[in-house]
């Protein structure tokens, strides 16, 4: 497995260009804030954030990118991802209990799930791999929560006390790519 390389950039660096992949001395010369082991990765993969913390990630083929690319929104918005995904499928009271089961009676009845599934069907062989490498991403992150490597949102740490659940993480389910095609 591969790594992904996350580098700083400072204020006053040009922005490295769409090329700057296959310029790897340059990407090489950048401080490196972290490594991590992405699996199923085939090649380098480098993140370089801007000001503001704005990712931008070079990689040499789109699954690479996509796996990458949903291990970091996973990390900066895995609440808000699981919420669409629950609201989408009608899977809200699996997380908030009866409170919310109307909304998923609701979302069920307007074949919400049914959309997501025709949407992830019609989506040529090339883009359920690169959708499946985004969800791949994703789930790294939720692996990551759950050895202890990485906190979990904030959201999960807080309410997994009154959800009942033994831990935050255990509250975080893997997604798939048909997940990702309903949001």
């Amino acid at each position: 497995d591969a790594a992904m390389s996350d580098v700083a950039v400072e204020p006053d660096m040009t922005v490295l260009d769409a090329g700057a992949l296959n310029d790897r001395a340059r990407l090489e010369q950048l401080p490196i804030l972290a490594d991590v082991v992405i699996p199923g990765l085939t090649g380098a993969v480098f993140v370089v954030r801007t000001e503001g913390n704005i990712p931008h990630v070079y990689a040499s083929n789109r699954q690479d990118l996509m796996r990458v690319y949903g291990y970091l929104v996973a990390t900066d918005r895995f609440w808000m991802m699981d919420l669409a995904r629950r609201l989408g499928s009608g899977r809200l009271s699996a997380l908030f209990g009866s409170t919310v089961l109307s909304t998923d009676i609701t979302t069920r009845a307007k074949g919400l799930h049914l959309v997501a599934q025709r949407i992830w069907t019609s989506l040529s062989a090339q883009r359920q791999l690169e959708v499946s490498a985004f969800a791949s991403g994703v789930n790294v992150y939720i692996d990551a929560v759950a050895a202890g490597e990485l906190p979990p949102p904030s959201e999960f740490t807080s309410a997994f006390p009154l959800l009942g659940a033994p831990s935050a993480g255990a509250l975080m389910v893997p997604f798939t790519g048909e997940d990702i095609a309903a949001y």
